[in-house]
């Protein structure tokens, strides 16, 4: 008995002692049990693709014509997947937006945009707590509208009441995180040439959102040494890490370069008018699939397990539907891909 209460003690012991870890050996540790958290995964120089998810479908009934993919958000809270893409039809123009389940092939809902821009060129979305803001805009100096949906008994929500007119000016790629107490939205414009950035009080807002800055010039707030690393950005994603250090996560990438770059910034001076941006890693996203095909993925999107932070890859989609091998009266897409650091 005296053997064992020594043992008890000792293991007591060592628990104890992982718990007072300095940080970075409690992130090594964590890595190390094939566990990742988000300042693991910025860190990481290399990317596994898991080919492990399936196509997408849609009706044509639903979908009239093909659809170019702009962007791709993940539903933590209820492991849904929301794709936008602006349609190609002939006579007429405008934008999609598609919920998924995890796992399933056929969509849960679908919207189309009711907005008034002639392309409605759908930005690459940030889903947080079941809300998500998209910007419909057309061409580069065109009005854009910010305009927030909500996910809710399989269903796609429009909000017409809470939206955002941007005038003259083109929003690309959206971001949305609660930071700090307070909701931001961050947009880049054609290009990533621009950057706007704008907070609410409070989390989880929709409405009431100030403009804070707005930067013509991108390099201006980047250091000589980082400016070669600023892309045309087509997703955006905003968070924090453990030590409460802002990050703004973008991917670019071109149609016939068949790959994505992600590229990892750390934002100063979030909420002041004059934020400053710092490069804290760059990769290349250019995983050959099984078919041997480099795509260049349009959409992608940080993926989180639950609410938390633990385990963390990205989900990415293929820029195009197509109708080659799908079923008769859907158009497809081939799949949508997840990508593991390590």
């Amino acid at each position: 008995m005296k053997n064992r209460n020594i043992i008890s003690v000792f293991l007591l012991l060592s628990i104890l002692l992982q718990a007072c870890q300095a940080p970075n050996e409690m992130l090594n540790s964590v890595f190390n049990d094939g566990k990742q958290d988000l300042n693991n995964f910025i860190q990481s120089h290399h990317f596994h693709l898991e080919e492990n998810k399936n196509g997408i479908a849609v009706s044509i009934k639903d979908l009239p014509c093909d659809c170019h993919v702009q962007g791709i958000g993940w539903a933590a809270e209820s492991k849904q997947i929301v794709i936008t893409c602006q349609d190609r039809c002939e006579q007429e123009s405008g934008a999609y937006l598609f919920l998924y389940e995890e796992e399933q092939l056929l969509p849960l809902d679908v919207q189309k945009s009711t907005v008034g821009v002639l392309s409605n060129h759908p930005s690459a979305i940030q889903i947080q707590n079941g809300v998500f803001p998209v910007a419909f805009a057309s061409t580069r100096n065109q009005d854009s509208f910010i305009e927030f949906y909500t996910i809710a008994n399989k269903r796609l929500s429009p909000n017409p009441a809470a939206s955002i007119h941007v005038p003259k000016r083109h929003i690309g790629a959206l971001a949305y995180a609660n930071i700090k107490g307070n909701t931001y939205l961050i947009g880049v414009g054609w290009d990533a040439e621009d950057l706007t950035i704008w907070q609410a009080t409070g989390e989880n807002k929709t409405t009431d959102f100030q403009e804070l800055s707005y930067r013509t010039e991108v390099l201006s707030i980047i250091p000589d040494k980082d400016k070669p690393a600023w892309g045309a950005y087509n997703s955006l994603w905003l968070g924090s890490l453990i030590d409460g250090r802002v990050v703004l996560l973008g991917t670019h990438g071109k149609t016939w370069e068949r790959g994505s770059s992600l590229d990892v910034w750390e934002i100063h001076g979030l909420a002041s008018q004059e934020p400053r941006l710092e490069l804290l890693n760059s990769n290349t996203m250019t995983k050959k699939t099984k078919k041997g095909i480099h795509y260049f993925y349009e959409g992608v999107t940080l993926k989180t397990k639950g609410s938390s932070l633990d385990t963390v890859s990205l989900l990415a989609a293929p820029h195009d539907f197509t109708t080659l091998n799908c079923p008769t009266g859907y158009r497809c897409s081939d799949a949508i891909y997840e990508f593991r650091a390590y």
